[in-house]
């Protein structure tokens, strides 16, 4: 099994009705997931915590208009390069003006025709390449892959890479430009080392993490490892969980979270 973040449209407009058709019209013609927020404290509150390709944004709006939802978007690193599209009513100049000058000049004039909507997502999301961390989770226990998947694309901002393959996880290690890998602290002896042992052997991974940990643990392992001037040891350890930056290290952590001493150094 493995599985890949699909893209995810967050659409924002406090009009119910036009959440509505967005949505229809977007999930069932492209293949993406859309969330809707009603306002713009709701649409910066998604964005902390979920994974979003694109934001679809209402200009009129009560509270926050949609140009101050944007300055506020853009305030944020993290997001100066998160593709939105304006959708209005009427052309103003003005708000023309301001949301090129914060990188938005795409609009959809309002109400939208489905073709129209479809034309526009469509080539912005062809268009824009956003380059974010990519996390390869592996874990044989299905059950506990899917829920240390769900607890990072709920709280942490990454592209999810999952299988429950050992085997196939090497594929992906080789094909892929892995920044985080994740496994299960009590995988396999055999299929667990020879991930470690690829890793070891190659220069690509050389400062690329290596985290064992369990379901429980893993927020707060990779709140660590996201914030590394709070730990400036190369260790890591979370209850469950321990992080290594140096694989000849690790290898040693493998054998004792899983009960083995191997008399080898990689």
């Amino acid at each position: 099994m493995v599985k890949i973040a699909d893209n995810v449209i967050l659409v924002v407009d406090d009009d119910e009705m036009n959440l509505h058709i967005a949505r229809m019209i977007l999930e069932k013609k492209l293949s993406c997931s859309v969330i809707t927020a009603t306002g713009g404290k709701q649409a910066l509150e998604i964005l902390e915590r979920q994974f979003i390709s694109l934001v679809l944004l209402d200009v009129l709006m009560p509270e926050m208009d949609g140009i101050e939802t944007l300055e506020k978007i853009r305030s944020n690193e993290k997001f100066e390069d998160l593709p939105v599209i304006m959708l209005t009513a009427t052309v103003d100049k003005d708000v023309i003006r301001k949301s090129i000058n914060l990188g938005v000049t795409d609009y959809i004039k309002k109400p939208f025709l489905p073709n129209e909507l479809l034309e526009r997502v469509s080539k912005k999301l062809e268009d824009t390449v956003r380059i974010l961390d990519t996390v390869l989770v592996i874990d044989s226990d299905e059950y506990k892959l899917g829920r240390v998947q769900e607890i990072l694309e709920e709280n942490f901002t990454y592209k999810i890479i999952a299988t429950n393959s050992p085997a196939y996880a090497l594929k992906l290690l080789e094909e892929n430009n892995i920044n985080l890998v994740i496994t299960s602290a009590d995988m396999n002896f055999i299929e667990g080392f020879r991930i470690l042992d690829y890793m070891a052997n190659h220069e690509k991974f050389k400062n690329v993490p290596l985290v064992l940990s369990t379901p429980e643990d893993i927020i707060e392992t990779v709140n660590k490892m996201k914030n590394p001037q709070q730990n400036n040891s190369e260790e890591v350890i979370a209850d469950s969980a321990v992080v290594h930056k140096d694989k000849n290290k690790v290898a040693n952590v493998v054998t004792n979270v899983i009960g083995y001493k191997l008399d080898r150094k990689i």
